[in-house]
């Protein structure tokens, strides 16, 4: 049982000619609110003298979504691959190729442990807003930045 939820932070992502994978130093996002994990799943069916042979499973593959208490200009820039001009606003453009990063947080459990949350390649894209005015009561609106998740590029050997 998951009570609690902290610490986001992220990592950049550098590949070789090979394909190989080297992370950054993390830096924290800001204060973790909301963490949903949709994992994608499909199958391929295989198959043979006119019957299913086997069903190979595609995993590894969905979307992260994070809220946060803020998104910050810098971090935005970092995850999406935008730019920020000369009056420090966010310029977002179709010909941006944001690059994968690394992802990961925790969450508190109900016996006093910590489970740990690292997804190892995550591409963001520019985050919807939604907004009110407001009005007798105060709605608080928090930023989520949604990102698409793959498998590595290469498995770690055991």
């Amino acid at each position: 049982m998951q009570i609690g939820l902290r610490d986001v932070y992220f990592a950049d992502i550098t590949e070789d000619s090979d394909g190989n994978e080297t992370y950054g130093t993390p830096y924290k996002g800001s204060e973790a609110m909301t963490a949903d994990i949709s994992m994608t799943s499909n199958n391929t069916p295989v198959y043979g003298d006119d019957h299913l042979v086997m069903d190979i499973p595609d995993n590894g593959k969905g979307t992260l979504s994070i809220g946060i208490t803020d998104l910050l200009t810098g971090v935005l820039q970092k995850l999406t691959g935008a730019t920020i001009d000369a009056n420090g606003a966010l310029v977002a453009a179709d010909t941006d190729m944001p690059g994968p990063k690394a992802v990961g947080f925790r969450s508190l459990k109900a016996n006093g442990n910590y489970r740990y949350f690292w997804f190892y390649r995550v591409t963001f894209a520019i985050p919807n807003v939604s907004l009110e005015t407001k009005g007798e009561k105060t709605n608080v609106k928090t930023p989520s930045i949604v990102g698409t998740f793959t498998p590595r590029n290469k498995v770690d050997a055991f």
